[in-house]
């Protein structure tokens, strides 16, 4: 585990995968055959959930899924992984989530159904389960869930991160220690002229920091007036599935954990670029990472 980590709870989508390795996208009526095909569990909070637990962490995942083959591959597979699965949420009449992914090295297309994900009941999640050494990191949809438990969160003394994935919500930004985006998001909502400037505005007076991820171009972690890039490592790119999930993984673990923002950026991109050299979310990733995160704790 990693030393003087907290407990983390990860709290959102999970979905079973199906990854298709296509050159283009089909046309109409065609019938195109793809290179490759790769199934395993996904979803953005599970994603993060299950690589925190390779690291070594504590980790809950609080999701729905439904009572079918592919909600039980999830689970088998995130518990084999270490996440806890006891707070998921089952619901019989409800299919468990599922992607259809279209992926080459240089694009990414995404069909989904969120099945038993729209049912997710906060309610019945024990709030006495939130402690001060509880990190809360958030990739959820619903606004008002959201805000209703980072309120809570905050209330009880836990930190909090939230994968923002295209939400532009100035309300979480207020209740979040780190905000995840990539750059197209940012600039999506922000405007793609000044995007940071525009960020600096809208954090003004929160410790909000905004950590945004910009591809072959690394990550930068913007606080205030503080600024920190790291560059991406170069990497043979097989599928960007679950990438920028592994990401916040790599750079919460690191950070909760005790390093600076710098070397828990490059732990956050090591990761990463493993996850993306290689098909599928939670698949066959070797954990050099691991090895990694512990060298910036104990530097020789």
């Amino acid at each position: 585990m990693v030393p003087h980590a907290p407990r983390f709870v990860c709290v959102g989508s999970i979905s079973y995968d199906f990854i298709f390795q296509v050159n283009r996208l089909p046309k109409e009526h065609e019938k195109l055959r793809c290179s490759s095909v790769t199934q395993g569990t996904g979803g953005s909070a599970a994603n993060a959930a299950f690589w925190l637990a390779r690291l070594g962490c504590d980790v809950q995942l609080v999701a729905s899924i439904g009572a079918d083959a592919w909600g039980q591959l999830c689970t088998q597979q995130l518990s084999a992984a270490g996440v806890k699965t006891d707070f998921l949420q089952i619901y019989p009449d409800l299919a468990t989530g599922v992607a259809t992914v279209f992926t080459n090295p240089t694009d990414k297309r995404m069909v989904t159904a969120s099945g038993a994900n729209q049912n997710l009941d906060m309610q019945r999640f024990d709030y006495s389960e939130i402690a001060p050494n509880t990190h809360i990191h958030l990739s959820l949809a619903n606004e008002e869930k959201a805000l209703a438990l980072l309120h809570q969160a905050k209330r009880q003394g836990a930190s909090t991160s939230c994968e923002f994935n295209g939400i532009s919500s100035l309300e979480r930004i207020k209740l979040c220690d780190y905000c995840f985006m990539n750059h197209d998001e940012l600039g999506r909502w922000l405007g793609y002229e000044n995007p940071v400037v525009a960020w600096r505005k809208l954090a003004a007076g929160s410790d909000a920091a905004l950590i945004v991820t910009c591809g072959g171009n690394g990550a930068t972690l913007i606080r205030g007036h503080e600024e920190f890039h790291v560059a991406a490592a170069q990497t043979n790119v097989v599928d960007r599935t679950g990438g920028g999930d592994a990401f916040d993984a790599g750079f919460l673990a690191g950070v909760m954990g005790g390093l600076d923002v710098t070397a828990s950026l490059s732990v956050g991109l090591e990761l990463a670029a493993q996850v993306i050299s290689f098909a599928g979310a939670t698949n066959q990733h070797p954990m050099n990472s691991v090895e990694r995160l512990y060298q910036r704790r104990n530097p020789q």
